[in-house]
């Protein structure tokens, strides 16, 4: 089984402005190479790169806010 490899960069800010109040903001960026996600129709299907060394990236971004009562 090929499941690929996966390098991931995260960061994230958190303010607490008081006691019972949070926010909170992530980010995160992937760098994939092979893998299952590796095969068409996300990729060219005239690509003769091998499956194990096809690359593709995510990005994600989230933001949140929590109350304490």
């Amino acid at each position: 089984m090929n499941g690929g490899k996966q390098v991931a960069y995260q960061g994230s800010l958190i303010w607490n402005p008081t006691d019972y109040l949070r926010f909170l903001a992530e980010y995160s960026h992937m760098e994939v190479t092979g893998g299952p996600r590796a095969v068409a129709p996300l990729f060219d299907p005239l690509d003769l790169t091998p499956i194990n060394k096809r690359k593709y990236h995510v990005d994600m971004a989230g933001v949140r806010a929590q109350v304490d009562f």
